[in-house]
């Protein structure tokens, strides 16, 4: 991870008071220490946090974050400009949440492997205790990152690049997340059929580093799919830490982290698309003679079976698979000619 840009602003504001903001005149020098707290605040967001998807709200408008974002990442605005902007825009949206409380709110610039983001978090303080030298206690603060219910992140290059998911948000308490969803600008969700598609991405990606046999893997597949179909045929979400459960018992999180991170953008919860979920299952059939296996998304694709004639046939054969052929229809040709 390169540390860009990193700046610090306050917002003060207790439950049913008003709000008002302290801002910083300088974004803060970049070095090690500075680094090592944006990667320890993604390492909480994406392993922690439960973090869902989505896009920014067509209405920039009334949603001017991305705005300011734009001019910023074209360098139209400085980072200071920009995050005074947004806190700004973000007292304006606060003033109206009577519950709503303070903190510090911490804007990062940064590149992960050549991807670029721009992370908006806030964070309070707790109190710790500390011995000091004379061997007494004594109260300290600290910013409690373990704790991240308001946290953003936008893959800058996905969105540059109109990708369908860029924007993320830590899945905290539902009213603290509301109101940072509509300072960001976030009111669309990724649809049921791109969240099917990146679990799926997910799972199939995961699931040879589990080293199951082929009887272990098609009944896994199998119970997660049921699972989904389960969910969706209830209306209700799925979500991502049951099938992880479900996956590894022993390490609920394991596949939860990984399907969470920018790699598959897998939300925590979502709603099931059965069309793209229904590839999960797996058919598998096997004799002395003969061994078929395949997904059951490849049926009416590539895979026809014609019950009259019950006949199976395969289109778009692969070009292992086919020079294989070939290599056995010259074989018997040879013998042929031979004889």
């Amino acid at each position: 991870m390169t540390l860009h840009s990193l700046i610090v602003h306050r917002l003060d504001k207790v439950a049913m008071g008003a709000a008002t903001i302290v801002l910083a005149e300088n974004s803060l020098p970049i070095g090690e220490r500075e680094e090592e707290f944006i990667r320890n605040i993604r390492s909480v967001y994406y392993n922690k946090s439960n973090p869902n998807y989505g896009v920014f709200d067509a209405d920039s408008t009334t949603y001017p974050f991305q705005n300011l974002l734009r001019d910023y990442i074209d360098s139209g605005t400085s980072f200071v400009e920009f995050t005074t902007s947004a806190m700004q825009d973000f007292l304006r949206v606060i003033s109206g949440v009577s519950q709503a409380t303070g903190g510090y709110v911490i804007f990062a610039h940064f590149t992960v492997q050549a991807e670029v983001f721009l992370m908006t978090v806030l964070l309070n303080n707790k109190k710790q205790y500390n011995i000091n030298e004379t061997l007494s206690l004594e109260e300290i603060f600290s910013l409690d990152i373990d704790k991240l219910d308001v946290a953003n992140s936008v893959n800058v290059t996905r969105w540059n690049n109109n990708e369908e998911t860029y924007l993320s948000f830590a899945r905290g308490r539902k009213d603290v997340s509301n109101y940072f969803k509509r300072f960001i600008g976030c009111t669309d969700q990724i649809s049921a059929k791109t969240a099917s598609e990146a679990l799926k991405r997910a799972f199939l990606d995961y699931l040879p580093t589990l080293g199951l046999d082929t009887q272990s893997e098609e009944d896994l597949r199998n119970r997660i799919l049921n699972y989904c179909y389960s969910q969706t045929k209830r209306k209700e979400n799925i979500s991502l830490q049951h099938i992880s459960s479900m996956i590894n018992s022993d390490e609920p999180d394991l596949f939860h982290v990984f399907a969470a991170g920018e790699n598959y953008r897998v939300s925590s919860q979502f709603k099931g698309h059965n069309k793209t979920l229904r590839s999960l299952k797996f058919y598998v059939y096997r004799s002395k003679e003969l061994t078929i296996e395949f997904d059951s998304g490849l049926v009416n694709e590539t895979i026809f079976y014609n019950p009259e004639t019950n006949e199976l046939r395969i289109t778009e054969i692969p070009d292992d698979l086919r020079r294989q052929l070939l290599n056995v229809e010259e074989a018997n040709n040879d013998n042929i000619d031979d004889a």
